[in-house]
Formats: C-alpha cells, sequence, structure tokens
C-alpha cells in the first residue's frame, strides 16, 4: 500500500522568501503509481511555523479538500481554509499530503504522499 512517489511543489522554491504574509503555493496534482480508479482522494495542506532551535509544529494555517481538484492556494485568500489570514515574519514549512483510500470490508486502508517545502516571509 506504500506510495513509490511524492507530490511535487513549484512554488515556493525551497527556503523561497516571500514578502507578504499571503503567499500564494502551487504544486502538481497528485496521483501516486499505485493510484486505481476506485479509490478515493484527498488532500491536506498546512503551514507550520520553524523557527530554530526546535523547529516545533505549530500549525499557522491548514485546508483540507475532498476529491481534490486544486493545484494552487493562497493565504487568506481560499475560502475552505483555517487559521490565520495572514502570516507573520519567520520561518515556516508548507506540507501537501494526498491521501488515497480503498475499502477492504470493514476496514479502511489509506495510503498517504507528502512533501513539505520550507520558506521565509520577511516583509
Amino acid at each position: 500500500i506504500n506510495s513509490t512517489a511524492t507530490p511535487i511543489v513549484t512554488i515556493p522554491a525551497y527556503g523561497e522568501t516571500f514578502q507578504t504574509g499571503n503567499p500564494m503555493f502551487r504544486w502538481t496534482d497528485f496521483r501516486s503509481p499505485e493510484y486505481k480508479s476506485d479509490q478515493r482522494r484527498s488532500v491536506w495542506l498546512g503551514v507550520s511555523r520553524a523557527e530554530p532551535p526546535n523547529y516545533e509544529w505549530e500549525i499557522n494555517w491548514d485546508m483540507y479538500v475532498g476529491d481534490p481538484s486544486i493545484d494552487q492556494v493562497t493565504i487568506g485568500k481560499a475560502p475552505d481554509g483555517n487559521g490565520v489570514d495572514k502570516l507573520n515574519d519567520g520561518r515556516y514549512v508548507f506540507v501537501v499530503l494526498y491521501s488515497e483510500r480503498r475499502r477492504f470490508g470493514d476496514l479502511r486502508i489509506n495510503r498517504q504522499s507528502a512533501t513539505n517545502r520550507p520558506f521565509i516571509i520577511k516583509r
């Protein structure tokens, strides 16, 4: 059930600095090589604060989309987004996590594929 691939994030570039608290993120729509047409898909998008030295996980914004058809989102502009409307200056990580699932009797089998990308907000 493991995925042999991960989503590709095109924006932000690794370590990119945004000069706005409302960055736009872009990625390629993802289906793992193991995906079958009878499986259900979803995507979870998240932005966590990631300050040294501990880089503790602190979700600032997230969004869940069942049966996704999106490949970009802007903080503060996504109607289904949860959390802050604008990011403060600092270090962050953007996460794209796709899930593909199917039923096997009473069990639900889930495959997840994720990519994260560090970025900076500095205005």
